[in-house]
């Protein structure tokens, strides 16, 4: 009598094809359809980078779609219902704000789904009604969260003045975790910079300045706990320099947006960085200026002077270009004049990953 032994084979379930890219396309010719029959206004780009968004809810369909996690998967498309939300102009808080303070959400998730697994039905049941509690809690956050848990500590106002100490020319570092930046003349003779700040609670601001060989260095930046309690809307950043020094400026800024305005300033460089939001930009009038400004998320605004022969170089990603129809654009580089390709007065590198670039000139 012959034994017959039966080994138990681990059985293989197909996975199930990707859904993001075909999502992707369908959702991209559907936007370039409407475009093209005039249905949605606006240029195609533009309108492209408002419905970005629905990229995450695309790989969140994705992820319920071939099974890889429930909980995770519901929260990636919260994420992105509130990015549209905000985009639509529905969602008056900052999305980004939004991330900063309740990002272990995601973590939360994702880790939910390792311990409930896709073990049965009644365990990718409880996966999705707990990722569905998950994102209307977000959404609820987002809408009420942040003003009602904000509203118990009041900003801090922080004032201070930098004299020159004998230096004739200077570099000024600033460093911002988030809020707004708004860097402008307006300092007077002997001072090399002021300016009033509103700062979170818990933060606290430690200017630093030194004197090198005529050359002064002027630090700024913050120590903040990000907490609930983070107001970027709120934290203004007022900066005004001295006109007169020749200037080399820096700006590290996190969340939030930037208005520099060089127009009377005698700035020689400047290396300006946004990661999420928006920066706006006037050239200086009468300077020889070099330099970079780049942003990773957001809108790039640069305003060139009448008359002021620029060379602007533009990186981009998934990104929006415009310029005035006098301004000649060869690859990427973009002059204001036929002069400013041999000789520029101001030669600005230009960095935007995701967003728009837009340079106008002064009125």
């Amino acid at each position: 009598m012959s034994n017959t032994s039966f080994e138990s084979k681990p059985e293989h379930r197909s996975k199930r094809p990707s859904l993001f890219g075909p999502l992707l396309l369908i959702g991209l010719g559907v936007v370039l359809l409407l475009n093209t029959l005039n249905i949605v206004e606006g240029a195609t780009w533009q309108t492209l980078l408002n419905l970005w968004p629905l990229l995450l809810i695309a790989a969140g369909l994705d992820g319920l779609w071939r099974g890889e996690g429930f909980v995770g998967s519901m929260v990636v498309m919260g994420l992105g219902a509130i990015f549209m939300l905000a985009n639509l102009n529905i969602l008056a808080v900052s999305p980004w704000s939004f991330i900063i303070r309740f990002w272990p959400l995601i973590i939360i998730g994702f880790g939910l789904d390792l311990i409930i697994g896709q073990r049965s039905s009644i365990s990718a049941l409880i996966s999705v009604l707990i990722g569905l509690a998950i994102v209307g809690g977000m959404v609820a956050l987002a809408f009420f969260g942040p003003v009602s848990l904000a509203s118990s500590q009041a900003m801090q106002n922080y004032t201070f003045e930098q004299p020159l100490e004998g230096a004739t020319s200077a570099r000024l570092i600033i460093d911002s975790v988030g809020g707004n930046i708004f860097l402008s003349p307006g300092a007077q003779n002997q001072t090399l910079i002021e300016g009033d700040l509103a700062l979170n609670p818990r933060e606290n601001a430690y200017p630093h300045y030194t004197v090198q060989a005529g050359r002064g260095i002027f630090n700024l930046d913050t120590r903040n706990v990000v907490s609930v309690t983070s107001r970027f809307d709120e934290a203004n950043w007022k900066l005004r320099v001295n006109q007169q020094v020749p200037l080399e400026i820096e700006t590290k800024h996190s969340v939030g947006n930037q208005t520099i305005d060089l127009r009377v300033l005698n700035v020689e460089k400047i290396d300006l960085e946004n990661v999420l939001g928006n920066a706006l930009v006037y050239l200086p009038e009468d300077s020889v200026m070099e330099g970079s400004a780049s942003s990773v998320i957001g809108d790039l605004s640069v305003v060139v002077p009448e008359g002021v022969d620029a060379r602007l170089e533009v990186e981009t990603g998934i990104t929006s270009v415009s310029f005035p129809p006098s301004f000649i654009r060869e690859g990427d580089f973009i002059y204001s004049s036929e002069s400013a390709r041999a000789n520029p007065d101001i030669d600005l590198r230009l960095e935007q990953t995701i967003g728009s670039i837009r340079i106008s000139l002064a009125d």
